[in-house]
């Protein structure tokens, strides 16, 4: 990112005027990505740079192709190491961007099926945990099928406190790290009905939501699951609430 930012800089003056919205939005993205990641420490914020590379890189390495490349008198002078330096250059050039785009293009293959977590069935759900729910009701999510915070999608719906089971290299805040290692240990621990209340109890939470699909589903069979009242049961995900609870 460095490396391509400052080939890009570096050849400004050679930037000719139809390019320089597309060197505006790249440079601004950039900074804009990395500023936010430097005042909030938040990872995320870096995935706006793959767009800013992809443009940069095109530009600067035809900036860079369109001054080594020989004029057309001296074309037929040039010697062959010269016009091979030209092809290398532009097939370097051609290798970087691909392999950007390839990047880019993986992520968001990854992404799009690492965020696709709910459909009709599990928002219907989340509003009924909403309506049957107090604001200030903490829940407990657990891990996605695919490893995926599914409490994110709680809180955003439900618009509950949630503390959600994912890896604690996905977060960047260390309230978030903490929230989330209460929840894997509170699915994969093996807690009695009375020790799972009270660490309910211990954080104002009252509801849990499973992905039947995911690594947590196995808690679903236990004793203190079923001690647990059905609020709502969608083919992918279960919502429930503690018992004892009015």
């Amino acid at each position: 990112m460095v490396a391509l930012s400052g080939v890009a800089v570096l050849l400004f003056r050679f930037w000719p005027e139809h390019v320089a919205s597309t060197i505006a939005v790249g440079s601004s993205w950039m900074t804009a990505s990395v500023g936010l990641f430097l005042a909030t420490g938040e990872p995320r914020a870096l995935l706006v740079t793959q767009v800013a590379l992809v443009l940069l890189a095109v530009v600067g390495f035809g900036a860079l192709y369109e001054l080594l490349r020989p004029s057309a008198s001296a074309r037929h002078s040039s010697s062959p190491l010269k016009m091979m330096r030209s092809r290398l250059l532009v097939v370097g050039g051609i290798a970087v961007v691909a392999a950007l785009l390839a990047g880019g293009l993986s992520f968001y293959v990854t992404a799009t099926d690492w965020y696709r977590v709910v459909d009709h069935a599990e928002i219907a759900a989340l509003d009924h945990l909403a309506d049957v729910s107090e604001s200030e009701d903490v829940v407990i999510a657990a891990t996605g099928h695919h490893g995926n915070p599914v409490g994110w999608w709680v809180e955003g719906y439900a618009e509950r406190p949630t503390f959600t089971a994912v890896d604690v290299n996905f977060l960047a805040f260390p309230e978030e790290r903490a929230q989330s290692e209460f929840a894997i240990a509170f699915f994969n621990e093996d807690l009695s009905l009375e020790e799972s209340l009270a660490w309910l109890a211990d954080n104002d939470a009252r509801f849990v939501v499973v992905d039947k699909r995911g690594p947590d589903s196995g808690w679903l069979e236990t004793d203190v699951a079923r001690a647990f009242r059905t609020v709502d049961d969608t083919s992918n995900v279960v919502v429930l609430r503690a018992p004892d609870q009015s």
